[in-house]
Parts: structure tokens; C-alpha cells; sequence
């Protein structure tokens, strides 16, 4: 099991060319290769491991506005994996949940700013506060991570039954949500009218 974390502001595409920028990565030992690393090009953030990948490009991407790294912004991403799941999170909010991707349990060594010792790929940006756990932190212990640095609550699942009713998709059924509701009270598609209204 392990998380790592980090603030990470991708500089934009690099001009000495190169395909991916990585944020942690390793020497590969053992079959151990997980890595963070951005598309030098683009900024697609695209999360590796010898047992597969999480690419939001080809994942299914939630809340699905977040693509690509935006330049020059700081943006904090975070991965936790274990031998069975992989997710991650930016900014807080978990945004891909795979239950294909996973980690090897293989011992390596872990390397910010570069792909692994040779420094090959290495970041094109700026990291700070880089973090690595030896377990799965949870949403709520991510969502701390960002809540400490930016004061911004985080909704740590978009998806919870209890939310169902968000209509307006700020993370709390409130107020505004019932007015959304009420919005098309009363409105009938019956055939025939029963013409009480």
C-alpha cells in the first residue's frame, strides 16, 4: 500500500521535448515502475504501474472537467494504490476509482521531481510539500490534505446516497435544491388532461 502526494505546477510544454514529465517516480526494480507523470505536450496527467494505468483521458473521469493539468497552477494530486485499487484525487475530490489498477509489492526506491535515478524525465514545473505513506490514506484524510493548505471544503464523494437531491451539485442538499425541484411542480405530461389545473 502507498499514497503519494504532492502540489504540482506543470510549466507548460517543455521545450526540450519528450514525451512525459514525471512528477515520482523509480527505478523500475523488481517490476516495481509507479509513477506520476504528465505529457510534456499537454499536461495529461496519466498515473502508471507495472499492473496497469489511470489515465483520465481514457477512464471514466469524475467529475469529468478535469482533463489535463492547467499551466501555471498549482494543483494538488494525489494517488493511493495497494495490491488491488488505485485512486485518484486532485485537489481534494477523488476523481477516478480503478478497480484494474494496482501496485506491486516489490521494495524500490521512490524519486520526486525525476522518473528514477538517472534523472531521466525529469518535472517541468514546480513541486512542493511531496509526500509518500506507506498505507491508503482515505478520501477524507485527502480531502484534509488540500482543506489545510487552501481552507476550501472539499466534497469527498459526489456520488453518496445521501446526495442524491444535490441538483445543483454543490456537494449538500439545501434550500436551493428544493427550489430546483419545486421549479416543475405541478407540470403533467397526462393524456387526457384531467383539467384540475
Amino acid at each position: 500500500m502507498i499514497t503519494l502526494s504532492a502540489w504540482i505546477q506543470w510549466s507548460g510544454p517543455n521545450p526540450a521535448g519528450g514525451f512525459w514529465s514525471h512528477w515520482f517516480g523509480n527505478d523500475g526494480g523488481g517490476g516495481f515502475n509507479f509513477a506520476i507523470q504528465a505529457n510534456r505536450g499537454a499536461g495529461r496527467l496519466h498515473i502508471n504501474s507495472p499492473n496497469g494505468n489511470m489515465d483520465p483521458l481514457f477512464d471514466n473521469f469524475l467529475p469529468g472537467s478535469i482533463t489535463n493539468l492547467i499551466q501555471d497552477e498549482w494543483v494538488l494530486v494525489t494517488v493511493a494504490a495497494n495490491t488491488e485499487s488505485g485512486k485518484l484525487y486532485m485537489n481534494g475530490q477523488l476523481v477516478l476509482e480503478d478497480s484494474d489498477f494496482s501496485i506491486a509489492t516489490n521494495e524500490t526506491n521512490i524519486y520526486v521531481g525525476c522518473e528514477g535515478s538517472n534523472t531521466n524525465k525529469p518535472a517541468y514545473g514546480y513541486i512542493d510539500d511531496a509526500r509518500v505513506y506507506n498505507y491508503m490514506l482515505s478520501d477524507d484524510e485527502v480531502a484534509q490534505l488540500y482543506y489545510d493548505v487552501t481552507g476550501e471544503s472539499v466534497c469527498s464523494d459526489f456520488n453518496a446516497e445521501n446526495l442524491q437531491y444535490d441538483f445543483d451539485g454543490d456537494c449538500q442538499v439545501s434550500l436551493s435544491d428544493l427550489q430546483a425541484a419545486a421549479g416543475g411542480w405541478l407540470n403533467s405530461k397526462l393524456y387526457p388532461s384531467d383539467g384540475s389545473l
